[in-house]
């Protein structure tokens, strides 16, 4: 392997001590997982070969009548009590420490660029598929410092000291035992090779079917009115009639090489002893040789099938690191324009033939479109679905860069200012916004807090009584037994679809930015909150807020002081 790909291996713990500043704390948690990688690997394969000659002199003792060596068969099991139950221990125990004091970090890194990327980054693996296939490289990551090194090593140690021991005691059994191994292992891998190829199928046909089955809620109605039940039954039915037969031809190939191992395993022992009886009779070796031999025998074996295995499961854990550093190391956006320029309000926005599309080949889903608005504002955006105007919204919010054209926060081009610093002076909510698994006062909070504590200050709590009040919160919350310390389930999963809404407004409230986007917000509010959220923000918008309402409502059109249509993506 080359040098380059281990390092690369040992990635993970190397940056685990990476500073804000990119710096490196001595690689602390490098040097104590490698220790206690090393330590963990090593402590069977000697216990092992203490043990082995510990019979040795056992046997030796009975067959020379040497009462002496006795006193070497207590100390080599002193040896063996202590790694076994002390090294080996406290070697494993500081391996899973260090992994997990690895893993954290690296998920934290990896969630912290995630919170600094443009949206647009994860454009491609929309509705969770970046982060689930993040989630399964992580799960991936984490089996590699856990396990998989670790067998790795301990197949070296275990062989390599099994092998060194036996060319010690007698170079010809050593060569019998080494050939035997070696067709031990050809053996098995051939077997094992089909069972790979058959989970691959297996995991192929199992993927057809998760997205056939998915597909399903989303096409009932085509499948219906084209009569297309059966077919699409059939269809599925075939997939998981494809992955029995392949599990029923896995079981048996298992079956097959269990049986294969267990044979082969047992006549590797019979023709050690054959052949190490031979060479007793012959003079070449003692009979405590032999006793040794067949203790760690097995050792080259395990050798080589681990090593086998590793090697052969090397490639996917190279991938998810891979996976997982291109999302690391995506350079952050730059601006050619001085962070210092980024504005902490504006009180006017302005489109200038804006047009958007998500990728070079698609089609644009907004173009040509030019507005302003001011101070006092509160503009509806309108027009019929597909029309682009959540995506006008994201563009506001500065989610989303426009292809063509440009939008000025107070003659200030959005393409020269830092990224994020739109973030700062705008408030957007989704007609289903994201609520977090902890109180509602601390959901109503959000960014507005230096962080989340359960002891919030009285004059915090009289801030989220007054944002409730003005979104219409207040009166559901204040029923709740424990009022706005209510916990919340994720996603807010335990309130109603407005209740939640009336949550984000009442955060939106209190962030007090300056400008204030809303794409479809209200959307599942009945007349009365609605009439309510709608005074309200008529007060923000007096107080010099600019305010988009994306909505297909009339009743929300009339509360606005301007109508932006959109037709036809214009």
């Amino acid at each position: 392997m080359k040098p380059a790909k281990i390092a690369f291996l040992f990635r993970v713990p190397l940056e685990a001590d990476m500073t804000a500043s990119g710096g490196l704390l001595r690689h602390k948690t490098l040097r104590r997982y490698l220790a206690a990688l090393l330590l963990d690997s090593a402590a069977f394969p000697l216990a092992q070969i203490f043990m082995s000659l510990a019979e040795k002199r056992l046997v030796n003792a009975v067959e020379f009548h040497q009462p002496s060596f006795l006193k070497e068969v207590f100390l080599y099991c002193a040896f063996v009590f202590f790694l076994i139950f002390f090294l080996n221990s406290f070697a494993e125990y500081q391996k899973e420490k260090q992994t997990e004091l690895s893993m954290a970090r690296l998920k934290i890194r990896f969630s912290n660029k995630l919170m600094f990327l443009p949206p647009s980054a994860g454009k491609p693996c929309d509705n969770g598929g970046l982060l689930a296939r993040m989630d399964e490289d992580m799960s991936r990551i984490g089996e590699l410092y856990s396990w998989s090194l670790h067998r790795f090593f301990l197949a070296v140690f275990y062989g390599g000291g099994s092998i060194l021991l036996m060319l010690l005691l007698c170079w010809q059994l050593s060569l019998v035992i080494l050939f035997l191994a070696i067709l031990e292992t050809l053996c098995l891998g051939k077997l094992s090779e089909k069972i790979r190829l058959l989970e691959e199928s297996i995991r192929k046909d199992s993927t057809r079917g998760i997205r056939l089955f998915l597909s399903l809620p989303g096409r009932l109605k085509s499948i219906r009115m084209l009569s297309l039940s059966e077919l699409m039954e059939r269809k599925y039915s075939d997939i998981q009639e494809s992955i029995l037969q392949r599990r029923q031809k896995q079981t048996d190939r298992l079956a097959l090489m269990n049986a294969v191992s267990d044979l082969t395993g047992s006549l590797n022992l019979l023709a050690a002893l054959a052949a190490g009886t031979a060479l007793y009779f012959s003079g070449y070796v003692d009979l405590g040789t032999v006793m040794a031999f067949l203790t760690v025998q097995d050792g080259i074996s395990y050798m080589f099938s681990n090593l086998k295995d590793f090697f052969a499961s090397l490639q996917n854990y190279s991938v998810s690191l891979r996976r997982v550093y291109e999302i690391l190391e995506l350079p952050a956006p730059q601006k050619d324009f001085p962070p210092a320029a980024a504005p902490s309000s504006v009180s006017r926005i302005t489109c200038r033939r804006v047009g958007f599309r998500y990728f070079p080949e698609s089609e644009y889903v907004l173009k040509d479109v030019s507005f302003s608005a001011e101070s006092g504002d509160i503009i509806a955006v309108t027009g019929p679905s597909g029309a682009g105007k959540s995506t006008l919204a994201k563009l506001l919010a500065g989610f989303l860069t426009p292809t063509e054209g440009e939008i000025y926060y107070d003659n200030l081009p959005a393409s020269c200012l830092p990224w994020g610093s739109v973030c700062t002076f705008t408030a957007y909510v989704s007609q289903f916004p994201w609520l977090f698994s902890v109180s509602a006062a601390e959901n109503i909070l959000g960014g507005a807090a230096s962080g989340f504590s359960c002891q919030l200050s009285p004059e915090t709590m009289e801030r989220v009584r007054h944002a409730s009040r003005l979104a219409d919160a207040a009166g559901f919350l204040e029923e709740k037994e424990s009022g706005y310390a209510y916990p919340l389930t994720d996603n807010g999963g335990n309130l109603s679809g407005g209740q939640r809404q009336r949550i984000a407004l009442a955060r939106t409230f209190l962030s007090d930015k300056k400008v204030l986007i809303l794409d479809e917000s209200t959307s599942a509010l009945d007349a009365a909150s609605e009439d309510i959220v709608l005074e309200s923000l008529r007060k923000e918008a007096a107080k010099g807020k600019i305010i988009f309402l994306i909505t297909h409502k009339q009743r929300v059109c009339d509360a606005c002081t301007r109508v932006l249509h959109l037709e036809n993506r214009e």
